[in-house]
């Protein structure tokens, strides 16, 4: 399919920043350090964010 570079561009940075969330997901639960959950929202809710604007640039405008 070809898109469009801003579609392009927000699927990589998604992509990156749910990666990243990732990891510190899995790094609170390897070491059980509850404490730090607030930041996946640091990572989590912008990597969803840039997955939606591709998603309404792609079909919707």
């Amino acid at each position: 399919m070809l898109h469009s570079i801003f579609v392009w561009k927000c699927m990589i940075l998604g992509t990156l920043m749910s990666l990243v969330g990732v990891f510190f997901l899995g790094t609170m639960l390897v070491t059980w350090d509850w404490a730090a959950w607030p930041v996946l929202f640091l990572f989590f809710v912008p990597g969803a964010l840039f997955f939606l604007m591709a998603y309404l640039k792609e079909f919707w405008f």
